[in-house]
């Protein structure tokens, strides 16, 4: 019988670097195994370098009868990790023996066993697609919306969507809507609110229109800086800034939309953010028009000056992103000065003098409450005070869900086509749900976002999947137009973001996650363990963790993309005993918005291992 002869670059002869699988998570078990018949037994040196070339794992694999075997977790820059094992443990070596590779691709998701989290996450990306309206327009596609009442194909709007697909969708679909908006900006820097693409047939003939919308300026600016925080792009974001300027410009002077004596954003008399006015039911700007400064305005404004501010800083235009952050100052102040009550913020400062009758239209509790409660208009006592009157009128009214569009409703005849508690006149939103749920997690009642967060995924359970626009006051989904659909984008990204910046706790500081906080809320849920990733796709960066509370000890063992992460541990007591991979570090007890967090600030590259123990 022949015997065959073994070559020595056979693979079995000249050694294999193979992983169980070809592509991991971050923090996943990555099982690495060597065979090579023709090396002796003895130690190897292995190092793993992430997809920034960057090592984050440096230990020994000893080999016996041709066979190592290592298991490493997996961490750092998402792409292709090389292997590389070496016979020597010198660090400045380069030429490894032999190499291998895995990839690491981090994705936006969190679970905890027994919680729904894991099922929630696992219904957030599917349902925000499926509100994807994709659009073509001068035989270009374009991602638009199919939310609330915005016609199908129009691709001209703040994109409220975006307060979630930032963590979810790749550059391209987020950053084209913006840059047709900006396209088809007219001289004086307003914006369109409808540009209809290449198959509608407009409206009345239409395809570029504003209506009486006061919010495209300020909302797009948001945007565009949602975009550049997820994308890290500041060519791209810096690219738009003169057209942001414009607008801003326009905004904060013209006499169709600044009201000077009062020094806020002005438009006709309509519910909240609407482009409906009271009256004649118009969406445009008439005879019939009575101003008024509005509390979503308000909000809005100085968010998105201090926003422009910061992409003009980024771009070294410090002087002038000094004199926007003084103006959104004294905006705010105006604003709270205006229409805070002691209790809540009013709907609106009338302008122009209106009739409501015996009606009491400083009652209302309007949505634009809980953006104050996150964009900044309000103190964290004056987030604390509307989360506590959210919670009154729940119990007094006896309604649904905390969701209302406005509470109490306006009377009959106000609005011609929407009776007391219908849609914009009293409906029931997810969208106000969702952001009251985030200010919950950020004004030191997490427990209280915990309900409202389970509560939610219950009525998206009840209802197949689906997340409509609007309910009414028993609770039954509702439509308004015949656009109407299951899945409504803006009223699903509030949610969303309530689970990943709140109850996850991940929020982006600089661009890509260069520098971001992690303040996980698992322990108020009852949940003893959980894990969470946080993602930009756009940018390939990411923070991910596991959260385990072994008795008196709280463990956090994290990864990510970026330079510097801010931990902040909610504090069941004084820290004992504090150790960062394994070595005793000094943790801060502070105090934040309500809350009390143990704080450390660390680097996330790597595999990391925070322990807490309480004394």
């Amino acid at each position: 019988m022949a015997v065959r002869r073994q070559h020595e670059h056979e693979l079995e002869q000249w050694g294999t670097v193979q992983t169980d699988r070809m592509k991991y998570a971050p923090l996943e078990d990555v099982h690495i195994r060597f065979t090579c018949r023709s090396r002796p037994d003895g130690d190897l040196f292995v190092r793993v370098y992430d997809g920034a070339g960057r090592q984050y794992v440096k230990q020994t694999m000893p080999l016996c009868h041709g066979l190592g075997e290592l298991t490493i977790t997996a961490g750092g820059t998402p792409g292709m990790h090389v292997i590389r094992l070496f016979e020597n443990d010198i660090d400045t070596a380069f030429w490894s023996y032999r190499m291998g590779s895995f990839r690491v691709e981090a994705r936006t998701h969190a679970c905890a066993s027994g919680s729904g989290i894991g099922e929630f996450f696992d219904w957030l990306a599917p349902a925000l697609e499926a509100s994807l309206d994709w659009a073509l327009y001068d035989g270009k596609w374009i991602a638009g919306d199919k939310a609330g009442d915005n016609s199908p194909m129009n691709l001209a709007y703040p994109r409220f969507r975006l307060d979630t697909t930032v963590y979810l969708d790749p550059a391209e679909v987020l950053k084209g809507h913006l840059e047709l908006c900006y396209a088809h900006a007219w001289e004086s820097g307003m914006l369109p609110d409808h540009v209809y693409g290449d198959h509608h047939p407009g409206w009345d003939g239409e395809w570029q229109i504003r209506t009486l919308m006061a919010d495209m300026e300020t909302g797009l600016i948001i945007n565009v800086w949602q975009v550049w925080m997820a994308t890290g792009d500041t060519q791209w974001m810096a690219g738009l800034l003169e057209p942001m300027l414009q607008g801003w410009r326009w905004a904060t002077t013209s006499p169709e939309l600044w009201d000077e004596e009062l020094g806020l954003i002005k438009k006709p008399h309509a519910a909240d953010e609407w482009d409906c006015q009271m009256g004649d039911g118009s969406n445009f700007r008439n005879e019939n028009s009575r101003y008024v400064a509005t509390l979503c305005d308000a909000v809005r404004m100085p968010w998105a000056g201090d926003r422009l501010a910061d992409m003009l800083a980024a771009v070294g235009r410090d002087e002038e992103a000094a004199e926007l952050r003084a103006f959104a100052a004294a905006a705010r102040e105006r604003g709270n000065a205006l229409l805070w009550d002691g209790t809540k913020y009013r709907h609106h400062e009338h302008i122009d003098p209106v009739d409501h009758g015996d009606f009491d239209e400083d009652r209302q509790l309007v949505m634009s409450n809980t953006w104050a409660c996150n964009y900044g208009l309000a103190t964290h006592e004056q987030a604390v005070a509307i989360i506590e009157e959210y919670e009154r009128r729940r119990h007094e009214t006896g309604d649904a869900y905390p969701w209302w569009s406005l509470q109490p409703p306006y009377p009959e005849g106000h609005f011609p086509r929407t009776p007391p508690g219908m849609y914009l006149n009293g409906g029931l939103f997810p969208w106000v749900g969702g952001q009251l749920c985030r200010a919950c997690f950020q004004h030191g009642l997490p427990e209280r976002g915990w309900r409202l967060l389970r509560e939610f995924w219950t009525v998206v359970q009840a209802e197949g999947g689906a997340c409509p626009t609007w309910f009414t006051l028993d609770g039954r989904a509702a439509a308004n137009t015949i656009w109407t659909t299951r899945c409504d984008a803006w009223g699903i990204a509030a949610w969303g973001q309530a689970a990943i910046e709140g109850l996850a706790g991940v929020v982006a500081q600089e661009p890509a996650l260069e520098r971001c906080v992690c303040a996980p809320q698992w322990a108020a849920g009852g949940v003893n363990q959980a894990a969470a990733c946080v993602a930009f796709p756009s940018s390939r960066s990411y923070l991910a963790y596991d959260f385990a509370q072994e008795g008196a000890t709280t463990r956090l063992r994290f990864t990510g993309s970026g330079r510097e992460v801010e931990l902040r541990i909610p504090a069941a007591g004084p820290a004992a005993q504090a150790t960062l991979n394994g070595e005793p570090v000094a943790v801060e007890l502070r105090e934040i918005q309500g809350d009390a967090f143990w704080c450390l600030t660390a680097d996330p590259s790597g595999v990391n291992e925070l322990r807490i123990t309480v004394g």
